[in-house]
């Protein structure tokens, strides 16, 4: 259920309107509440004056910014009229009450108060990161530690293959996620936050060394809910 909204009244006014909050590798609705650390996307209407993409994020750009009831700003991806991804501040610890507040400028003749939404912080929302970003196809996988990309080698019994699959929502789960490879348990060795990417999370998992060249399907699940479903290719 999406957190109830409170101010702006949205388009017929001019307004800023919030339809839907999402994780933003998986594009799955946030039904449990926001996650601390987890890359979001805050779907709606003239969220944003202008649109761009930013790298490293930044906390506010052409007077928009996301926050807490206590200040704290949400790190901004990228900003589109339709959609603001952003990244929830890890100081928000579940189970806990949370407000978000999103300031948008004046864009008409009506001054529009800031769009508030209200709901509850969850451990984890599962979510893996796609080439194109829609959160289907071919996912973020790379060889481990060396970071080669697609197609990867299967390993052997001797040297097993590791890979690394960048998602979100992943490292504040109670426990250590699964994974599935084409809908067989595989070993999951760490999950970890990425180092130059904030709100990015790698988990670390062991190929099967018979697995068949081609395309397989990969998920995650993490304190019993699953992740969207990505696919990686094999030499």
């Amino acid at each position: 259920m999406l957190p109830s909204p409170t101010g702006a009244s949205g388009a017929s006014t001019g307004c800023p309107r919030v339809t839907r909050l999402l994780n933003a590798a998986s594009r799955l609705q946030l039904v449990q509440g926001l996650v601390a650390d987890c890359v979001i996307l805050i779907s709606g209407e003239k969220l944003s004056p202008q649109t761009e993409q930013f790298n490293p994020p930044v906390h506010e750009a052409f007077g928009v910014s996301v926050r807490l009831s206590s200040g704290e700003r949400f790190p901004i991806y990228s900003l589109a009229p339709e959609a603001i991804i952003c990244v929830v501040p890890g100081s928000l610890t579940p189970p806990a009450p949370y407000t978000l507040e999103l300031v948008v400028p004046q864009q008409g003749p009506v001054p529009c108060p800031p769009v508030t939404l209200k709901g509850l912080t969850a451990t984890t929302a599962p979510g893996l990161f796609t080439q194109d970003g829609s959160g289907q196809g071919k996912g973020l996988f790379f060889t481990y530690p060396d970071g080669e990309g697609q197609p990867l080698p299967p390993g052997d019994s001797l040297q097993p293959a590791m890979v690394q699959a960048y998602g979100t929502g992943l490292r504040h789960a109670q426990t250590l996620p699964s994974a599935l490879l084409d809908g067989a348990n595989v070993t999951v060795t760490a999950v970890e936050a990425d180092t130059t990417r904030p709100g990015y999370d790698r988990l670390i998992f062991q190929l099967p060394v018979d697995l068949a060249p081609g395309l397989h399907n990969f998920k995650v699940i993490a304190d019993g809910r699953a992740s969207n479903e990505a696919t990686i290719e094999v030499m």
